[in-house]
Order: C-alpha cells, then sequence, then structure tokens
C-alpha cells in the first residue's frame, strides 16, 4: 500500500496525534465499509489495542460499544459483525465528508 501511505501522509500533515491512552473520536464517510478501525499515532499507524472502547460515529449515528481482536480488526458492531473483506482506516474529527481528507482514505484503503 506504497501509494496509500503516501496519500496519508499528505492529509494527515497538519492533524493531531492520538493521545496515548484516550480513545479518540472517529468518523467514517461510508457506512457499508467497517471491518478494522485504526487508531493513528503519528506518524505511524498502530492496532487498536484489545478490549479498547472508542465513540464510533456514522453519519449521525453512534456506536460506542465497539469490541476489537488482537489484531485490531472490529469482531461487532453493537452486535453487527463486519465482514473482514472491506476495510476503512479513518481518524479523528471530519469536516464535510465530500472533501475531507478521509474520504481520499476511503478509497485508498477500502479493499472490495
Amino acid at each position: 500500500q506504497g501509494n496509500s501511505q503516501k496519500l496519508f501522509n499528505k492529509d494527515f500533515e497538519d492533524r493531531r496525534p492520538a493521545v496515548p491512552g484516550k480513545p479518540d473520536e472517529i468518523q467514517c464517510a461510508n457506512e457499508g465499509f467497517l471491518a478494522k478501525i485504526i487508531l493513528w499515532a503519528w506518524p505511524n499507524p498502530k492496532p487498536v489495542p484489545p478490549d479498547t472502547s472508542i465513540q464510533l460515529k456514522l453519519y449521525s449515528r453512534e456506536y460506542t460499544n465497539v469490541k476489537f481482536a488482537d489484531n485490531g480488526e472490529i469482531l461487532t458492531l453493537n452486535g453487527f459483525y463486519a465482514e473482514k473483506e472491506t476495510v476503512l482506516i479513518c481518524h479523528g474529527f471530519l469536516g464535510n465528508s465530500e472533501t475531507s481528507w478521509m474520504t481520499r482514505m476511503a478509497k485508498a484503503y477500502v479493499n472490495y
């Protein structure tokens, strides 16, 4: 994913890093692509630790009961199973989802 990593580096430059020990708010533009969430600790991405709880917002919906496997993949999302084949990596607060860096990230990281 060399090209994707370059895109990440470019778009992430002015974003604040993840705070160790403090879950970040994560927003995803496309509700259909939820299998792996990674908290970004600049400059290196790292998987979400097991038993981490975060607030996940999809559009206006809130999912606060997110459970992670050891490798960071979501096991359940409020009871809904996330398929491993679809991957979306995103981090932080988003503005307009049509023009935000996360929308471009989704295009780079979602695997069909």
